[in-house]
């Protein structure tokens, strides 16, 4: 089908970014089970600290992929509020752009955290070895706190806050459409007391249904831990 419009070049840098994400999160499952046989594990570093020290660039990925959920949930609520104007507002090269910054972003979001580690080599007494650590400098802890706030707080709640909104244009705009339908093959114009879902048939109702589906997944998955800042 190839790139050719707003629609797939989202789902292609989704697809990217959930990708890497996997990636780098299966590599760091595969180093800590072989960091529970000691006879296997590397001496020249640790494992442990090579698997702390990934999980920030991990979150990167997951990020970016939580940013363009929101980006063609968004763009899913568009397509049906504005039909006639939304595909020369979301265009390839206006998907690109969006997909460009919300990569800039998310790595600048994690740029403190990043920045505040690193390994050094220091001399093992016990195993007479030389090896890689892991060490954080003095300004971890304020690093830390401004993850906190922005991911945990205003990116967490916000992305949630849109995907909610989306929603409810979604559904509203829906059953409006499903209102008309009916009122124009039956000839007879609906009360305004009427239970509105009572309109929605067939795919309307299918699509209403799925969408909310996948904003209840999405916002289970965003409401953050500390573990997962």
């Amino acid at each position: 089908m190839g790139l050719k419009d707003g629609v797939t070049v989202s789902l292609f840098a989704l697809a990217i970014s959930d990708f890497s994400y996997l990636l780098i999160s299966a590599m760091r499952r595969s180093a800590t089970i072989v960091n529970l046989f000691p006879e296997v594990a590397p001496k020249a570093f640790s494992l442990s600290d090579v698997v702390y020290a990934s999980f920030w660039y991990s979150k990167v990925f997951y990020d970016i992929s939580t940013l363009i959920r929101v980006y063609t949930a968004v763009a899913r609520a568009c397509c049906v509020a504005i039909p006639l104007t939304f595909k020369n507002i979301f265009t390839k090269n206006v998907t690109i752009y969006v997909v460009c910054a919300v990569s800039s972003a998310s790595l600048a979001i994690r740029v403190p955290m990043l920045a505040c580690q690193g390994f050094q080599s220091v001399f093992d007494s016990k195993t007479n070895v030389t090896r890689l650590v892991l060490y954080f400098n003095s300004l971890r802890p304020a690093a830390l706190a401004v993850t906190d706030i922005v991911n945990r707080n205003i990116i967490a709640w916000g992305t949630i806050i849109i995907v909610l909104i989306s929603l409810f244009v979604l559904k509203y705009n829906l059953v409006s459409a499903a209102k008309f339908r009916h009122g124009r093959k039956s000839g007879r114009v609906t009360s305004s007391n009427e239970n509105p879902s009572n309109f929605l048939v067939g795919k309307d109702l299918q699509v209403v249904r799925v969408v909310i589906l996948v904003s209840i997944i999405f916002i289970i998955c965003n409401v953050r831990q500390p573990s997962q800042l």
